[in-house]
């Protein structure tokens, strides 16, 4: 729904529907999207999906998923881990 400009306006089910045309009857507010305007939305999303997640993969010098399994390794708590100097600096410009 967020592919598709979905504002979470809640207002899905009321007697208009929803102000961007997603999900509406009424034909003033369905000719807002076009099939094929949601069709590309929704592809690039599933695309960034597959392709963030490699790229993460990469970085860390696997080549699956599945060698991620048991690797306790790459994991830390925020909590744990004070920011470095170079950090902080960073956050208070």
């Amino acid at each position: 729904m967020v592919a598709l400009e979905c504002l979470r306006c809640h207002q899905c089910e009321s007697a208009r529907g929803c102000v961007r045309g997603i999900a509406t009857t009424d034909p003033e507010l369905v000719d807002m999207m076009t099939v094929d305007w949601g069709y590309h939305r929704v592809a690039n999303m599933y695309a960034s999906w597959t392709s963030q997640p490699k790229e993460i993969l990469r970085r860390l010098g696997l080549r699956s998923i599945r060698e991620l399994v048991g690797r306790t390794d790459f994991l830390t708590h925020l909590d744990y881990n004070p920011p470095a100097d170079d950090d902080l600096r960073r956050g208070m410009r």
